[in-house]
């Protein structure tokens, strides 16, 4: 799926338990988290899914970095030479393994895999 994708996928995967929950694409606000989400992706595809979806992206109407779940931007792990023209409402974020950098991709471009995040209410 691509970013959009994705996200929606995230955003409409609800269940009930004792709370109402809904998802979004992993939010990574930390190097601990980083490599927390790295590893577990890194386990589930016995290290051979490359790249994936996180919650970072530019689009919105702000066209700033903001995380799907509407957290702020703050902790990165860009890799050297990444790049998003200001202004554009069309980059997102892949990790990528083996050390879980990040690549800015466009939203709407290729499919990875990407994991949700269920947040309770």
């Amino acid at each position: 799926m691509n970013w959009a994708d994705a996200e929606n996928y995230c955003a409409n995967f609800t269940y009930k338990i004792v709370f109402e929950n809904w998802g979004d694409l992993v939010s990574v606000f930390s190097a601990f988290l980083n490599n927390d989400f790295g590893g577990v992706a890194k386990n589930l595809t016995m290290g051979k899914m490359a790249e994936w979806w996180i919650g970072l992206s530019t689009y919105n109407f702000n066209k700033e970095w903001i995380w799907s779940d509407g957290n702020a931007f703050g902790y990165s792990n860009f890799a050297k030479g990444q790049t998003c023209n200001k202004g554009d409402n069309n980059c997102c974020v892949t990790a990528t393994l083996p050390n879980f950098q990040w690549n800015i991709r466009n939203c709407n471009g290729s499919s990875y895999p990407f994991m949700c995040q269920l947040v309770g209410v």
